[in-house]
């Protein structure tokens, strides 16, 4: 398991527990059908005590939070969690304090009257997958939040380097791409964006390619050895998501494709695309990263 924090909700396993409930309500028919899908993808997270622990408390609080809490759901996740404190089932140095005092807050208010049931944007299923191979788009910052960080009208150069399924329930063909770690203040050229590196789309923490890493949050736990995730699938999902007045295209450009990607199918939206790049932007400003060949990429850096 990654875990980048101390917190419930800084680790991959609740994370993706949470993203995938959540996925799953934007393309069931159904809020049942999405927690059936649930146990069925997720039937290996719970072979043991600490991992069940994790799936029904980040499950329910999930599910509390959007107005869909199951009482059977409900049910589980109180059990384990008070089993958990009363009698712990993992060593305590491995559950934080912080995260102890989060399980019996998330405990608690599950016996509280949840939010009004909310409503889930479904996945605008239609044509997903937009460019040929290998087009490079430059992407124009017109958001508030790109205002703020000075970055407002200008440009990222961002490629489509593949395809693939959004959700493989649904069968639905999303284009994978890549993002180019530089902003311009005018529409780049491929010649310019050839010269510029890849944005990585992951944590520097979790990545390294040659051993695992000690977790500085809690150094009792390695965080297991990989490369540096430089892709993502990215969809809309709604019509108006897609930005076509801020997508201008550049050229098409041959390109090793980084075979990081992803191992589960999550992704990014066109909607909260900004935010999800300023954050990045932000994170890798000043730290290298090697380029292993192949389309591989390991973070060995150092703040330069």
């Amino acid at each position: 398991m990654g875990v980048w924090g101390n917190r419930f909700y800084e680790n991959d396993d609740t994370c993706d527990i949470r993203d995938s409930y959540l996925s799953l309500l934007e393309t069931s028919d159904t809020d049942e059908e999405a927690y059936f899908r649930l146990l069925e993808r997720m039937k290996d997270r719970m072979e043991n005590d600490e991992d069940a622990l994790l799936f029904w408390t980040a499950l329910a609080d999930t599910q509390w939070r959007v107005g869909r809490l199951r009482e059977d759901v409900k049910d589980e996740a109180v059990s384990r969690i008070r089993r958990s404190l009363e009698e712990p089932i993992v060593r305590q140095d491995d559950i934080s304090a912080l995260m102890r005092d989060e399980l019996q807050s998330i405990c608690e208010k599950l016996f509280q009257p949840m939010p009004k049931k909310k409503r889930i944007q479904k996945l605008l299923v239609g044509k997903q997958d937009l460019w040929n191979l290998n087009d490079i788009y430059a992407y124009q910052f017109h958001s508030k939040e790109s205002a703020k960080a000075g970055c407002w009208g200008k440009y990222i150069a961002v490629q489509k380097i593949g395809s693939g399924p959004l959700f493989v329930e649904r069968e639905v063909i999303a284009m994978r791409v890549h993002f180019f770690d530089k902003l311009y203040d005018t529409i780049p050229t491929v010649s310019e964006v050839e010269e510029t590196r890849i944005l990585p789309l992951d944590l520097p923490q979790r990545c390294n390619i040659s051993h695992d890493a000690r977790n500085p949050y809690n150094p009792e736990r390695l965080i297991p050895k990989r490369p540096i995730e430089m892709n993502t699938l990215i969809a809309a999902w709604r019509p108006s998501a897609y930005p076509k007045k801020y997508l201008f295209y550049v050229g098409n450009m041959d390109i090793v494709p980084n075979r990081n990607n992803k191992s589960d199918v999550s992704s990014l939206d066109w909607d909260n695309i900004e935010d999800s790049l300023l954050f990045y932007l932000r994170l890798w400003k000043n730290l290298e990263y090697i380029d292993m060949g192949d389309g591989v990429f390991d973070f060995q850096g150092e703040k330069v």
